[in-house]
């Protein structure tokens, strides 16, 4: 999955849906996912260095209408203008915490994080009319 954002932004929001499935998901389920302790990390393609450590994430259960014993969750986290400063590609990953243990969240596909350089001017705001 490739997710973009300009540089000093704080939006889109980085959202990514999981399907909890016992059988795939190392023993969880659908109750021990939502009352698990879920981090984001972010690491830098080009120096291998974590730029972001343990960024508290928003789950979201996602509704469905048929009676599937699957549940879909959103996580959801919001980048500040500190995390976006530099330009370049990251990749992203989930940590959950829980009484089974610490891991990295399994994904059909790896998160990069695309920081692209931004064509506004952040000085160009709120000067003064000088007529």
């Amino acid at each position: 999955m490739n997710f973009y954002i300009k540089k000093n932004s704080t939006l889109p929001k980085l959202t990514v849906e999981v399907i909890v499935d016992s059988r795939t998901t190392f023993g969880n389920t659908n109750e021990s996912f939502s009352s698990s302790t879920i981090t984001f990390n972010m690491k830098d393609v080009e120096t291998d260095i974590y730029k972001i450590i343990g960024k508290s994430v928003s789950i979201k259960e996602k509704y469905s209408t048929g009676d599937s014993p699957l549940k879909s969750y959103y996580l959801e986290t919001q980048f500040t203008l500190k995390e976006t400063i530099k330009v370049g590609s990251f990749i992203g990953e989930f940590k959950i915490i829980n009484d089974q243990g610490t891991e990295i969240l399994p994904l059909q596909n790896e998160i990069t994080i695309n920081i692209i350089d931004s064509f506004a001017d952040p000085n160009l705001c709120c000067r003064p009319n000088l007529l």
